[in-house]
């Protein structure tokens, strides 16, 4: 009698020397299965695992949830599991509390059109905090632009009010930014700090000369001295705070940006605060698209996992990939009930991104603290009614995307993209078990 059968959101790959590589996306799980245990294991995950089974190694396989009991509808539960997590997880608010930017980025897509949030706008958040906290459960700010620190006023004004809304109805409260850097002086971070904004964004494109010819100030100067003296000054601080260093780059930049870690490592990567992570430049819907030189799908992530791997070889602490195997780990925010993004003005959008597609103007914030949605938009953001059958259903990585890794293409497509390429996945899950690539890849196996 078989007792125990492979979960659905398992998948085994070959690891390497013998070994088993066994993922489960609902569980958020990697494990590496000795040589000595291989042929048991993947004769289980074929034919299940009989009552009569040793403890070893199938205890730990089941206890962790890579194999689950045979009479349960394990789908069926998952499904509904996930379903009430993406509804009852807290609320994200991605505030813009200015659209205009400093800085005149090279690929940037968006169109500066909208200014500074003006008071009535940042009463309507404190007020909609207010009616919402309880409710909500748990409150994360996000600080997004244009550039967040243009309104530092607006910010540190928000902050401390949504900090005591939060503590007076005893809900968890923390915040985030994402900022280019150029204002983030030692006086702004430590009032940022005390406003518990503790995880920053923040980019650098390589080398001074790579980084000013693609993210120069609005009038042309420079800006690249600036923004390290701000990280380096940072480091300076006992603070427990996070800044993941983002690098774009693009096929004129990579050879730079690869030599650019005997410059940084000395400055920047013994404190493991600080994390890289790597991003091809694309074009994004921005006015200068068509003069920009990207990568290939191919090139682009080869060149991600060769800068990965040399940033690591200089002592930096690189952005985990642990984070997209685990549940709800490759779902995009925008297709998150508990999140939403609010404008200067106080237009309520779902993506960061897409701001001039009507599919994503979803909303108003109204000056009492209400919000305005139209739900018909909201709903094709959310649902995943019809999207979880055909590929979907049957992928075992679906507890980790739930079809929302973007749903912008969902729509656009009317089928949900995955959110890796398999040979993309094999390189994830063999980087996640061993730390770096080997000559012989992982090899999916189920």
């Amino acid at each position: 009698m078989t007792a125990w059968k492979l979960s659905h959101y398992s998948a085994l790959f070959a690891g390497h020397g013998g070994e088993l590589l066994l993922c489960n996306s609902f569980m958020g799980a990697l494990t590496r299965i000795p040589a000595t245990s291989a042929a048991a294991v993947f004769r289980a995950a074929r034919e299940g695992i009989p009552d009569d089974a040793p403890d070893e190694p199938f205890r730990m396989l089941r206890e962790h949830g890579y194999f689950v009991p045979d009479d349960i509808d394990e789908v069926g539960l998952v499904t509904e599991l996930l379903h009430r997590e993406r509804s009852t997880s807290g609320q994200e608010l991605i505030v813009m509390p200015h659209e205009d930017c400093n800085f005149r980025c090279v690929y940037c897509y968006e169109d500066f059109a909208r200014g500074m949030m003006k008071p009535p706008v940042v009463n309507a958040l404190k007020l909609l905090a207010e009616r919402e906290v309880e409710r909500w459960g748990r409150l994360h700010i996000s600080w997004f632009g244009g550039e967040p620190l243009l309104a530092k006023r607006a910010v540190f004004d928000l902050s401390e009010a949504f900090m005591e809304t939060c503590a007076r109805a005893g809900v968890r409260y923390s915040s985030a930014m994402t900022t280019n850097g150029y204002y983030l002086t030692p006086e702004v971070a430590g009032r940022l700090l005390a406003c518990r904004v503790n995880f920053f964004q923040i980019t650098l494109d390589g080398p001074e000369h790579a980084h000013n010819a693609r993210r120069h100030l609005r009038k042309g100067g420079p800006s690249y001295a600036r923004v390290l003296e701000n990280i380096v000054a940072m480091t300076q601080r006992s603070d427990d705070f996070t800044i993941r260093l983002r690098v774009n780059f693009d096929p004129d930049s990579f050879d730079a940006i690869k030599g650019w870690f005997d410059e940084i490592g000395p400055l920047l990567a013994a404190d493991d605060r600080i994390q890289l992570a790597f991003h091809p430049i694309g074009k994004w819907g921005g006015a200068n698209d068509p003069n920009l030189h990207v990568c290939t799908e191919d090139a682009a992530w080869t060149s991600k996992l060769d800068l990965f791997e040399t940033s690591v070889d200089h002592g930096f602490k690189a952005a985990t990939f642990r984070g997209f195997l685990a549940a709800h780990g490759s779902t995009c925010y925008a297709g998150r009930a508990g999140s939403m993004v609010i404008g200067s003005d106080g237009r309520i959008y779902k993506c960061t991104v897409a701001f001039n597609d009507p599919r994503n103007q979803v909303g108003q914030l109204e000056p009492d603290g209400s919000l305005s949605i139209d739900r018909a938009k909201w709903d094709r953001w959310v649902s995943t009614d019809g999207l979880e059958d055909g590929k979907c259903g049957s992928c075992w990585f679906n507890a980790a995307c739930q079809s929302r890794a973007c749903p912008l293409v969902a729509m656009d497509t009317n089928v949900p993209p995955c959110p890796t390429h398999e040979r993309e996945m094999r390189d994830i899950i063999e980087l996640s078990a061993y730390g770096r690539r080997t000559p012989e890849p992982a090899r999916a196996m189920s």
